[in-house]
């Protein structure tokens, strides 16, 4: 989630759901998130790069 004006441009993937997009919501409601703790874990299997195969993206 971001900041209304804030959203970056999707990144390109081949994964199921496809390119990977956030999404905009008001400044205000982005303020509240920020203050509860939020925790977000990343697996170590990020593409360098797109294939054409949905689950070889690593």
């Amino acid at each position: 989630m971001f900041p209304k004006g804030e959203l970056p441009q999707p990144i390109q993937s081949t994964g199921l759901f496809g390119e990977l997009k956030g999404v905009e919501i008001p400044l205000a409601d982005f303020e509240k998130l920020t203050k509860i703790p939020i925790v977000i874990y990343y697996g170590d299997n990020i593409a360098k790069q797109p294939t054409k195969v949905w689950n070889m993206d690593h």
